[in-house]
């Protein structure tokens, strides 16, 4: 059997926090528990700056332990790099990682950076020494996001569609999430108009636009966090009602139907159909997609191109 090894670089919630409270068997939120549950692959490097961190992960999981990247990685032939790091050290953190050692494949957490220039550079690195680069975009590994897509496809969900997006917490945050899913489901995105200029966050910013996927159109519309997290999508298509509730944690689908009495008159059906999602165990998907992209088979992972391409999006729009 195949087994690859991996480095995580930051040990927060995301790298290996989140889910330590929380069943093995019910939730994989984490880098580290996606990774370690995954039999081909191996965990043989924790990275974190934060002491209490690193005593923290060499309790739960094995593999050894270091404060910096460091050129000790070179010898253990890291196939898999997760960097999970808050944004602003991304870029820092992958030109420190390809000068000691050279991964099969990274995975970032989103977005690649706040500055286009540096996430070109990552992409320009990856493909310069043959390194394949994704971004944890982690919504299209679940099986509800990959139902979806083949509903589309095979105009199950007949396009175009006008859809409303709610989100919070920030654009590039937390809507991005949402604008990567649409752009993956129904197309890249080609215009993009700024409703209202919303608030403006440390380093986000939370606008009402309207966005052209292809001949779709939605709007994002921005909730208050203060209030409640609020992340949910509607898409009506022209056959019928596609609700994505609660983040993706319940995903229902409405066809249309004839009414029986009223002649000419449609309606949506009043039974839904619910599209199964796996959010609770959402990392450890992810983790089968690297497994997928690692044997060169197909994969849902956002590349670092299209991350890059949301990126450029979501920034043009704070600047203007």
């Amino acid at each position: 059997m195949t087994t690859f090894n991996v480095a995580i670089i930051g040990l927060g919630n995301i790298g290996m926090l989140s889910d330590l409270h929380l069943s093995i068997d019910n939730y994989t939120y984490s880098h580290a528990r996606a990774f370690n549950q995954h039999e081909n692959f191996k965990l043989v490097a924790g990275i974190d700056s934060n002491e209490e961190s690193l005593k923290t992960y060499k309790i739960h999981y094995p593999g050894k332990t270091y404060k910096t990247i460091t050129n000790k990685l070179t010898d253990l032939k890291i196939d898999v790099v997760a960097i999970s790091l808050p944004t602003q050290h991304h870029y820092t953190a992958f030109c420190e990682i390809i000068s000691v050692c050279k991964p099969r494949i990274i995975i970032c957490e989103k977005p690649l950076s706040y500055n286009v220039a540096e996430a070109e550079e990552m992409i320009k690195q990856c493909n310069k020494l043959g390194i394949e680069l994704y971004v944890n975009y982690i919504r299209r590994a679940d099986t509800a996001t990959q139902e979806i897509k083949d509903m589309i496809d095979n105009e199950i969900i007949q396009l175009p569609v006008k859809g409303i997006v709610w989100y919070s917490k920030g654009l590039i945050h937390n809507g991005s999430h949402f604008f990567d899913l649409l752009n993956y489901w129904l197309g890249e995105a080609k215009q993009l108009k700024v409703i209202s200029s919303g608030l403006q966050l440390d380093d986000d910013y939370e606008p009402d636009i309207k966005v052209s996927f292809q001949e779709n159109i939605c709007y994002f519309l921005a909730a208050k966090e203060e209030n409640y997290s609020h992340y949910t999508i509607e898409l009506v298509a022209t056959n019928g009602r596609l609700r994505y509730d609660q983040g993706g944690a319940q995903v229902t689908w409405q066809g249309k139907k004839q009414s029986k009495t009223l002649v000419g008159y449609t309606y949506l059906n009043t039974i839904s159909k619910p599209i199964d999602t796996n959010l609770d165990h959402i990392q450890l998907q992810v983790v089968h997609q690297i497994f997928n992209a690692l044997n060169n088979n197909k994969t849902s992972l956002c590349t670092g191109i299209e991350a890059l391409q949301t990126l450029k999006h979501l920034t043009s729009i704070g600047n203007t």
